[in-house]
């Protein structure tokens, strides 16, 4: 490298690429590096990473709104923030055993992450953090987030780190009561539990919401009563847990409606929904006619061994009443398409984009003959057999074809299947096909 190279004028480009990168604590630091520095991340920045025990005092939390005020772009990094360790090193250091307690976390701390990957911005670092409260300091997200991502512990950091998963829960109820007025978008990388769902119950002005993991989670009635008073939400992401309620489980083969008081959310655009039993799936088919405005729906079908979707409740007639659909997106688990439900997706004119999952052990996916998806300009199908790709060759608007076979396809198998469909297809020429081995995408 050039030792002549001015640092202190780097394109807007590059100095957004290292904003993105460092968390908001080190970005300050940066902007020490010289005079421009200081003042060129302001109107460059508009996403932030903030890890709440960077900032023990007021004082360093003021000027996180003053040196990136276009951040409405928020992270809040809570992964190792409370944890056992830390304490445990709080109190050996007022005991006059620093030194001991330091080596013993550095020592744990770098055992456990050589083990396990990295999946934060923000490396784990040897040195622990300062104890903070539950109680977030002022304006800790700045003054002009609109849009909050958080990151708490899954089950690895809670068996591994001891992460505090109910003190982590109570620092975000309180930032979302003192901070949640101005959001629109809402993600949380954990579904709250029961305790703490109602801390969403005020954000009324959402558009966005996503609930992602909750392998630690109960879901309860609670849950989706909480979801359905956020009537401005235009897009919903919610995962429902394996784990069952005894309170609030149903036999099979009932339909107790536990999803159908989202019929208040006359905005949402967008639903993915991952109903991991039975009981919810059915409440969701029950709900879709209502949704009318949907115009990308994504849904993985419940583990169970009951018949999917059910001859009580079937899926596609719903999705038929969803004019205005344009994507679709069906993980379908063990369940096996007919040819009506084939049928339902040839009379959505409006669909442009349509991925499918099958189960692996299925033979194909029972893919009609003569059938022609029109409008459906990309597709990504799982586990199809040779000829189904033979009849997706029908598919005359197709711009964009992503394939994997089953492992019980032979190589020679998905040579011909492919070729005869590129020979026999009436695709336009800029066709992008792209297919995977059975050793992943």
């Amino acid at each position: 490298m050039d030792d002549d190279s001015d640092w202190g004028f780097l394109p807007p480009s590059a100095l957004q690429l290292i904003g993105v990168d460092l968390p908001v604590h080190c970005l300050l630091r940066a902007r020490l590096v010289c005079k421009h520095w200081q003042h060129v991340f302001a109107p460059v920045i508009g996403s932030i990473t903030v890890v709440p025990e960077a900032f023990p005092e007021q004082r360093a939390v003021s000027t996180i709104a003053t040196a990136f005020p276009k951040a409405s772009n928020v992270l809040l990094d809570l992964q190792d923030t409370f944890t056992t360790g830390t304490e445990t090193f709080g109190a050996s250091q007022s005991a006059g055993n620093t030194a001991a307690a330091l080596r013993s976390f550095t020592s744990e701390r770098h055992s456990l992450s050589s083990s396990v990957p990295s999946r934060s911005l923000v490396t784990r670092s040897p040195s622990p953090p300062a104890p903070i409260s539950t109680t977030p300091l002022p304006h800790i997200l700045g003054r002009s987030c609109t849009q909050l991502r958080v990151r708490l512990p899954d089950s690895h950091d809670i068996q591994h780190f001891n992460a505090d998963p109910s003190r982590c829960w109570d620092y975000v109820s309180a930032v979302l009561s003192t901070h949640g007025a101005p959001l629109t978008s809402l993600t949380l990388s954990t579904t709250p539990a029961l305790e703490h769902i109602h801390a969403l119950a005020k954000l009324t002005q959402l558009t966005s919401l996503a609930l992602e993991d909750s392998t630690h989670t109960v879901w309860g009635v609670e849950h989706a009563s909480v979801i359905a008073t956020l009537t401005n939400l235009c897009s919903l992401t919610v995962k429902i847990p394996v784990v069952r309620s005894r309170l609030n489980e149903h036999p099979p083969g009932s339909t107790p409606g536990l999803l159908t008081c989202w019929t208040s959310l006359t905005q949402l655009t967008r639903l993915h929904i991952t109903a991991m039993r039975y009981n919810y799936h059915a409440s969701l088919v029950q709900l879709l006619p209502h949704l009318s405005n949907l115009t990308m729906l994504a849904i993985k079908a419940p583990t169970t061994r009951i018949p999917w979707p059910g001859t009580d409740q079937p899926l596609f007639p719903s999705i038929l009443a969803l004019p205005a659909l344009t994507h679709l997106c069906l993980s379908l688990i063990d369940h096996v398409m007919s040819p009506s439900d084939w049928l339902t997706l040839t009379h959505l004119t409006r669909l442009s984009h349509l991925e499918l999952t099958g189960s692996e052990a299925a033979p194909g996916m029972n893919m009609p003959s003569g059938l022609a998806l029109l409008h459906v300009t990309a597709a990504k199908l799982r586990y199809p057999n040779s000829m189904d790709l033979v009849r997706v060759a029908g598919w005359t608007s197709l711009q964009r074809l992503d394939l994997k076979f089953s492992k019980f396809e032979t190589a020679l198998h998905q040579v011909q299947a492919t070729a005869r469909a590129v020979a026999g297809g009436r695709w336009p020429a800029q066709l992008h096909m792209c297919t995977h081995d059975n050793r992943g995408c």
